[in-house]
């Protein structure tokens, strides 16, 4: 999957989108979880990786890491019991 933020942030100026891609990452790629450790199957596999890169801003790049850390810690900390839903305030 590719996708130009860079064009897409001169037309719409918004971040919002960052989350929405952020979103579907971590819905494709999933995250790894486990409550019993290394001697049981794990609850939940990790089945890629997400990687950004923006050629002329390093801002851009690590806003949109940011986005996706967040999703990922949102859906680890609803699978740990820590939160109801996967959405932090």
């Amino acid at each position: 999957f590719s996708f130009d933020l860079k064009n897409h942030m001169k037309s719409n100026g918004t971040t919002d989108v960052m989350t929405r891609l952020a979103s579907s990452v971590v819905k494709k790629t999933g995250f790894f979880h486990t409550q019993h450790g290394i001697y049981d199957r794990p609850d939940k596999l990790q089945t890629g990786v997400v990687r950004t890169n923006c050629v002329d801003c390093l801002d851009r790049t690590n806003a949109l890491q940011l986005k996706v850390g967040l999703e990922v810690l949102q859906h680890q900390l609803c699978a740990l019991g820590l939160l109801p839903e996967p959405m932090l305030d």
